[in-house]
């Protein structure tokens, strides 16, 4: 299981060994090369400051609040949940990381487990299946920032929520049954607005901190490897700093879109590695998580191969 390993056994005690290893080398490494760890860092901090955080930080503030004042629970007609094996409120979570992106959307999937309105089998089925980008991201920096195009970043975003709709009615058989815990009358609509914007504050934090650590050890481990080979590591370690990449390579614009589309939805590891450390309860198998995550960004790229076909 990714970041997440035994503390005890022999293979558990021969793998904190190689982590603890491995962190004095990441250590010795951003002493050795401060100045690349600075550069990398403050690189890393305006990508989040000037990109993640203007299209992330409204949206998500607004989903957290809508699912907490129950707008979002009946949003569907309960024929259209039960197509996908799923309830009006369960639903209402697929909407919701559906719009708040990853990881958000894998924490708010937790913290529904935690509250008890899940069971493990139903909570561990989203887990998997709901590991999307944030829209507002796609759309805006990729779509209109990168490719002066809205529809294309509509395109980019559509593609892996129908990778969503086609999982969830192919295991439907599974199906999820919430259990309603009534929304205290105690928490005023300013209560739950205070709340949401605390939480999607500290979570973008963790984002940023995440972010910034991921990308200036894997920067200064990278930068010891050829181009051919360092290139396609930096990408996939980062989603974001990653759709960036891409943009700046010599590939022709199909090529650079289609690449954007597949990473979109495996997602990156440093947002893998966020997920797994902020979901103690329903994480998976990472093995099974990757194998999700693969075949998600095949058939996205899959997807928006045919949105661009009939948009031509």
């Amino acid at each position: 299981m990714f970041l997440s390993f035994p503390a005890y056994g022999k293979n558990g005690d021969v793998v904190k060994k190689i982590l603890r290893y491995f962190l004095l080398t990441a250590l010795l490494l951003c002493l050795c090369y401060g100045s690349t760890c600075i550069k990398i860092s403050s690189r890393s901090l305006t990508l989040w400051f000037e990109n993640l955080v203007p299209s992330m930080f409204v949206t998500m503030v607004l989903i957290r609040l809508l699912y907490k004042q129950q707008m979002l629970q009946h949003l569907v007609p309960d024929m259209i949940c039960r197509m996908f094996g799923l309830d009006q409120a369960s639903f209402a979570l697929v909407i919701s990381s559906m719009l708040l992106g990853f990881p958000n959307g894998s924490l708010f999937i937790e913290e529904a487990y935690r509250r008890k309105e899940l069971d493990l089998q139903g909570a561990q089925r989203l887990f998997l299946i709901c590991c999307f980008p944030t829209p507002g991201f796609v759309i805006l920096s990729c779509g209109v920032g990168l490719y002066h195009n809205a529809k294309t970043g509509f395109y980019l975003y559509v593609s892996s929520v129908l990778y969503g709709f086609f999982m969830l009615w192919l295991t439907r058989s599974k199906s999820i049954h919430t259990h309603h815990i009534k929304h205290q009358s105690t928490n005023s609509f300013m209560q739950d607005f205070s709340a949401s914007l605390l939480e999607s504050g500290t979570s973008l934090f963790m984002i940023g901190g995440y972010l910034m650590i991921f990308m200036s050890v894997t920067g200064i481990v990278f930068s010891f490897l050829p181009q051919l080979v360092s290139l396609p590591l930096r990408i996939c370690a980062e989603f974001s700093s990653g759709v960036f990449l891409i943009q700046a390579t010599s590939l022709s614009t199909i090529c650079k879109l289609l690449c954007t589309s597949a990473l979109l939805g495996f997602g990156g590891f440093c947002v893998h590695m966020q997920i797994y450390s902020m979901c103690d309860n329903c994480k998976t198998k990472y093995r099974t998580f990757l194998i999700y995550r693969i075949l998600q960004s095949l058939l996205s790229c899959l997807i928006f191969c045919i949105f661009l076909y009939l948009s031509v």
